[in-house]
């Protein structure tokens, strides 16, 4: 669904968030909008709000990479000038 450019999302969200509802009874579904330029980085939904997805494995790997780097800075620097 492409919006008008004055279109607020969350007023629309709200309009259309229990339309399954009304087809079928028994069921916990909603309909929310998520726009396409996020749908790589924010993938997973709990309770209509973003829990995770390729972000929160990009920030991991960020961590990650910065805690090897400073171990291997330390034992660089322990290697060459720790007491001998």
């Amino acid at each position: 669904m492409q919006l008008n450019d004055n279109a607020d999302a969350a007023k629309i969200t709200a309009r259309i968030k229990d339309i399954p509802k009304q087809h079928v009874k028994e069921g916990k579904e909603e309909v929310l909008l998520h726009p396409m330029d996020k749908w790589h980085l924010y993938s997973d939904f709990k309770n209509g709000k973003i829990v995770g997805g390729a972000h929160s494995i990009r920030l991991a790997v960020w961590y990650y990479r910065r805690i090897c780097i400073t171990v291997s800075l330390y034992q660089f620097h322990e290697f060459e000038y720790g007491e001998k």
